[in-house]
C-alpha cells in the first residue's frame, strides 16, 4: 500500500471516529425527521412491504416514497439496529473523504494536496450540523454523488458504474436529478466554449438526463399531477420557505464550510478557469454554477445546497493546495515548507475541525431527550388508540414513532393540507376559544409540548393552557402533555 493510501485509510478512521464518539453519546437519534426513516424501516422488518397508506400521519394520508432507502437500512435492522441507524450513516459519510481523495487526485496529480483536500471534506461544519447522528438519507446521498462524479472523470473506464448509479439516484430520492442538471450544464459550458464534447460524454448525459427524468415522473406522478411545479417546492407551507429556502449570504457559506477550505477552493476554480480550462474544470464549475443558481432560486433547501457545495469546493480546493505547494518551491520559504504545510494544517484544524466539534456537541445536545421520550410514552401507555395529539411540526414525528398515536401535522409535507397556520394560531393566539376551535376541528384530545421546542418557538406565547380546559396530565423536566376538557 502507498504511504498516501495509508494516510487516506488513517484520515478516514479519524473521520469516522469523530463522528461515532458523538453518535454513541445518546442512544437517540437527532432530528424529528430520523424517527420518519426509522419507523418506515421498522414497518419494512415487520412486514416486508413499505407503509404506503400511514394512519398516523396527520391523521392518515398516502405516503410518497420509493422507500429504497428504507429497504436499504431493513436488511442491516434484521441483524442489529444500532448497525444500521448508528453505525452504517456515518461510516457511509466517513467514505466520502475516500471519494473526494481520488476525485482530487485524478484532478491534480498531487497526493499530498488531495489528502489536505479529503481531510477537509470530513469535517465541514454543515455536514455535521445535518447528518451528525440523524439517519438522513443523504448519508447515501453524499457518497454516490461524489462516485457518480468520479466515474464520469473516468466514463470509458466506469461506464457500468455509470449507468448503474444514472438508475439507483433518481429512485432513492428526486436530489439525484440535480446530477442530470449539473451534467446538462456542463455540455452547455462545452458548447460555448466550442468545445466538441466526446460522443460517449454526451450519450451518457442524455441517457442519465431522461432516465432521471422518467424515474421521478413515475415515483412522483401523484406529487406532480396534484401540485404541478410547486412539487419542487415539497408542498412547504408558505410560512417555513424563508428556512428551508434562505438567500445565500458569504457570511453563512463561510461559517458552514470552513473559511480556509473557502479560500482555497475559490482560488483553485480561478487557477483551473484561468490557466486550464480543460473538461475536468468545466465539469466542476457546472456543478458548483448549478448549485449556486439552485440556491438562489430557491430551488433547493440551503442546508442540502450548502452541503453539496462544500464537497464540490473541497475537491477544487485540492488545485488551490497544489498550487501552494508548488508556489513554496519557487520561493525563498522552500527550506520551511514542512513549516507552513504544518500552519496550513493548524488553520485547517481551527476553521474546519474545531468548528465542526462545537456543531456535533450541538447536535447531540439538541437531541431529544429520554424524558420527552418518557412523556411519549405515557401518552401511548394511557390514550386510546385513535387519539389525535396536538404537537410542534418539528415534533410530529415524534408522535407517529413513540407515542403511535395520530398527529396533526408532520415535517413531510407531500399530498396533504396546509395546517401549518392552524397550528401555529393555537400555539400563538391568546383566545382560548379560538384555540379550542381549531383543536376541535381536528379531533385534538391532547396536547404535547416539549421544554425545548417551548423555548426554542413559542416561548411567552401560549397562554391559554393555564385555562381551566385544559389539564396537565403528565409533566417532567423537559416535556408536558395536556388533556383538552372542553
Amino acid at each position: 500500500m502507498k504511504k498516501e493510501h495509508k494516510l487516506l485509510f488513517l484520515i478516514f478512521l479519524i473521520v469516522l471516529s469523530f463522528r461515532l464518539y458523538f453518535v454513541f453519546q445518546t442512544e437517540n437519534f437527532s432530528g424529528d425527521d430520523s424517527y420518519f426513516n426509522v419507523r418506515h424501516t421498522e414497518y419494512i422488518n415487520l412486514h416486508l412491504t413499505p407503509l404506503v397508506n400511514d394512519e398516523l400521519s396527520y391523521g392518515g394520508r398516502t405516503i410518497v416514497n420509493s422507500h429504497v432507502y428504507h429497504y436499504f437500512l431493513s436488511f442491516f435492522n434484521a441483524f442489529n439496529p444500532v448497525v444500521a441507524f448508528k453505525i452504517i450513516p456515518e461510516l457511509l459519510l466517513a467514505l466520502l473523504v475516500v471519494a473526494v481523495y481520488f476525485i482530487s487526485e485524478s484532478i491534480t496529480k498531487n497526493p499530498w494536496a488531495s489528502l489536505l483536500s479529503a481531510f477537509s471534506s470530513g469535517f465541514i461544519p454543515i455536514l455535521m450540523t445535518e447528518t451528525l447522528n440523524n439517519v438522513s438519507i443523504y448519508s447515501v446521498i453524499l457518497p454516490l454523488f461524489a462516485y457518480q462524479f468520479y466515474c464520469m472523470l473516468h466514463l470509458s473506464e466506469k461506464l457500468n458504474h455509470f449507468i448503474a448509479l444514472s438508475f439507483i439516484l433518481p429512485i432513492i430520492h428526486p436530489i439525484g436529478f440535480l446530477f442530470d442538471i449539473m451534467l446538462v450544464v456542463y455540455l452547455l459550458l462545452l458548447e460555448l466554449d466550442y468545445t466538441t464534447p466526446e460522443p460517449l460524454t454526451r450519450e451518457a448525459v442524455l441517457f442519465s438526463t431522461l432516465l432521471g427524468l422518467l424515474l421521478n415522473m413515475i415515483i412522483y406522478k401523484k406529487v406532480f399531477l396534484a401540485s404541478g411545479i410547486s412539487a419542487i417546492w415539497q408542498n412547504i407551507p408558505q410560512q417555513l420557505l424563508s428556512s428551508y429556502f434562505k438567500g445565500l449570504n458569504v457570511f453563512d457559506i463561510m461559517l458552514n464550510i470552513g473559511f480556509v477550505l473557502l479560500i482555497f477552493g475559490i482560488v483553485g476554480l480561478l487557477i483551473g478557469l484561468y490557466r486550464h480550462r480543460g473538461r475536468i474544470i468545466y465539469l466542476l464549475s457546472s456543478m458548483m454554477i448549478t448549485t449556486f443558481v439552485l440556491l438562489f432560486l430557491k430551488m433547493i433547501s440551503f442546508q442540502v445546497g450548502i452541503m453539496f457545495l462544500g464537497i464540490l469546493i473541497a475537491i477544487v480546493s485540492s488545485m488551490g493546495f497544489d498550487r501552494f505547494m508548488k508556489y513554496i518551491e519557487l520561493t525563498k520559504f522552500s527550506k520551511a515548507k514542512s513549516l507552513i504545510i504544518t500552519v496550513l494544517v493548524t488553520l485547517i484544524l481551527l476553521t474546519t475541525v474545531l468548528p465542526s466539534y462545537f456543531a456535533a456537541n450541538t447536535v447531540i445536545k439538541n437531541t431529544i431527550t429520554d424524558n420527552e421520550i418518557e412523556a411519549l410514552h405515557w401518552i401511548k401507555d394511557n390514550t386510546n388508540q385513535g387519539t389525535t395529539v396536538l404537537a410542534d411540526v418539528e415534533e410530529g414525528n415524534y408522535i407517529t414513532y413513540f407515542a403511535k398515536r395520530k398527529n396533526v401535522l408532520d415535517s413531510f409535507f407531500l399530498l396533504v393540507p396546509n395546517r401549518y397556520d392552524d397550528v401555529q394560531t393555537v400555539f400563538d393566539t391568546q383566545s382560548v376559544v379560538k384555540a379550542l376551535q381549531i383543536m376541535d376541528k381536528y379531533d385534538v384530545e391532547y396536547i404535547y409540548i416539549s421544554k425545548r421546542t417551548y423555548e426554542k418557538n413559542y416561548a411567552g406565547t401560549v397562554k391559554f393552557l393555564t385555562d381551566e380546559c385544559f389539564s396537565k396530565r403528565y409533566s417532567n423536566e423537559y416535556a408536558t402533555v395536556y388533556k383538552i376538557l372542553c
